[in-house]
């Protein structure tokens, strides 16, 4: 069975980032014998305006290797939320459209964890039997926050 959840790389996480983390400062953090995973998402200022921390102390936690972190795999709910409803069910690949920016669709595969952002309709190149669509993008996305920065890196 999959894992649901993976260690980020240090150098990915930044403010907007979301992840869970375990605040035990050296200690076990359990909660009737469960460990107890705190979500957030990274933020500048706190909700009265001050400059928080919250990046730096998970990054030291991080090296420091007393505060565990943990990201969620993408999941078809995460990808619905983005606004991107779903148009077929052959899981582990499902496709997906957006209602605003309908040049694209979004496949995924939740086995590999491969994204593939393709041009319906446009061919580059055709093999007997085979058509292969025109990509915007294909590559590993692991995660919600992977998924946001190639939207907006491909400015959709």
């Amino acid at each position: 069975m999959k894992e649901k959840f993976f260690t980020p790389n240090i150098e990915d996480i930044h403010v907007g980032y979301e992840c869970e983390y375990q605040d035990n400062y050296g200690f076990e953090s359990f909660n009737n014998g469960e460990e107890t995973w705190i979500p957030i998402k990274i933020k500048l200022k706190d909700d009265e305006g001050a400059y928080t921390s919250q990046l730096e102390d998970i990054l030291i936690g991080m090296d420091d290797g007393y505060q565990p972190v943990r990201v969620p795999y993408l999941t078809k709910e995460q990808i619905e939320a983005e606004g991107w409803y779903k148009i077929n069910n052959n899981y582990p690949i499902q496709t997906f459209k957006h209602p605003i920016d309908v040049d694209v669709e979004v496949i995924y595969n939740y086995d590999t964890n491969y994204l593939f952002i393709t041009i319906p309709g446009k061919i580059m190149f055709t093999e007997p039997n085979i058509e292969y669509r025109a990509n915007k993008f294909s590559g590993e996305c692991k995660d919600i926050n992977t998924f946001r920065k190639i939207i907006k890196l491909l400015g959709i």
